[in-house]
């Protein structure tokens, strides 16, 4: 299965990704064998490189959430647009809201966890 995080700093709004747990839930995945993809609108300013911490990252332009099984959302940025969230859950996408940032709007949604 294929897994797209978005939102991997460790708090909203700050791009340093030292001591951040959404890295750890990416790499404990990675390690059972699920095909991870990260993206972070804060984080990549400066980015060049296709890998953080050894797992695949795209810009956030790039990101499109109809490619994936599971969309986790890490850390929330003030940019993050809420039309991804929108397009998988409408598309039946499962969506992990780890910080249950969109629980207001989508908590009844069957595809919408948190």
């Amino acid at each position: 299965q294929k897994i797209g995080i978005l939102g991997i700093t460790y708090k909203p709004n700050v791009p340093d990704i030292r001591k951040s747990q959404v890295m750890c839930i990416a790499q404990a995945l990675a390690a059972k064998g699920y095909s991870i993809e990260m993206s972070d609108p804060v984080f990549e300013k400066g980015i060049q490189e296709a890998t953080v911490e050894g797992l695949p990252f795209i810009q956030y332009a790039d990101f499109d959430g109809g490619k994936y099984d599971c969309i986790i959302l890490g850390v929330t940025h003030d940019v993050i647009d809420d039309e991804v969230i929108e397009y998988a859950l409408k598309n039946k996408i499962v969506v992990v809201d780890i910080m249950g940032t969109y629980a207001k709007k989508h908590r009844t949604h069957e595809h919408y966890y948190v």
